[in-house]
Formats: C-alpha cells, sequence, structure tokens
C-alpha cells in the first residue's frame, strides 16, 4: 500500500484532500498539522509521497522541505508543495530545495488532481 502524508495546519484543507485521496485503491493517507508532526511522522513512516503547505506552525515547510533534502533517507521521497502563497520566488526556491512541484491552493480546483497524484505514486491507481 501507497502512503500519502497530508501537511497542513488547517485541517478542513487536510479532510478536503483526504477525501480526494480516498477515492484511490491501495493508498493510504496520513496527517500532520505542523512542521515537527510531520518530520517525526516522514522519519518514521517515509511516505511514497508528502504534500506540504509552506506556511505552518512551529516549522515551515520551507524548513521542513531542506530537512527532508539533507535527510540521505528521506530524500529522494517526492515532495509537492501546495500553498496559497504561489509567487515566483517562492516556487523557485521550493524546487530548488527539492519540491517536484508547487501548486497554488487556488489553482487546484483546475488541476486533476488524481492525475497530479498518480504522476508520483507511478500511475497505478485511478
Amino acid at each position: 500500500m501507497k502512503k500519502i502524508l497530508i501537511v497542513d495546519d488547517q485541517l478542513f484543507i487536510r479532510e478536503l484532500y483526504r477525501k480526494q485521496i480516498e477515492l484511490l485503491e491501495n493508498v493510504g493517507v496520513l496527517e500532520a498539522a505542523d512542521g515537527d508532526e510531520a518530520l517525526c511522522k516522514i522519519r518514521v513512516i517515509k511516505p511514497d509521497l508528502i504534500l506540504l503547505d509552506i506556511v505552518m506552525p512551529k516549522k515551515d515547510g520551507f524548513e521542513v522541505l531542506k530537512e527532508i533534502h539533507n535527510d540521505p533517507d528521506l530524500k529522494n521521497i517526492p515532495v509537492v508543495i501546495i500553498s496559497s502563497h504561489a509567487d515566483e520566488a517562492k516556487i523557485a526556491k521550493a524546487k530548488e530545495m527539492g519540491a517536484r512541484d508547487f501548486i497554488d491552493k487556488a489553482q487546484l480546483n483546475n488541476i486533476d488532481f488524481i492525475g497530479l497524484l498518480n504522476k508520483y505514486l507511478g500511475g497505478q491507481n485511478g
């Protein structure tokens, strides 16, 4: 079973993503509400995909991304940033730090979310 970790401090956002992910077969969903909780879960669970917000308490998404990227056991886990703070500088910074993709939360309804997930899970769901 593949595992996706949703990292966002807003419960309704996590629930929205969870409902979409639950449409996939053989995919488990885990959640974290802040950067510290996310890093603990990432180190233990080693998810197959991380959906990461930037603006969060304790550690922000960039700090989480940096720790993932600097850890040889974690750096190959695909991270997709989903944030409402999607300016060119932040997008460039996230990609330089190892994020595979950067999605503007405002544009998420216009994106094939299941297709995005399948892209990073190997396309074996749907």
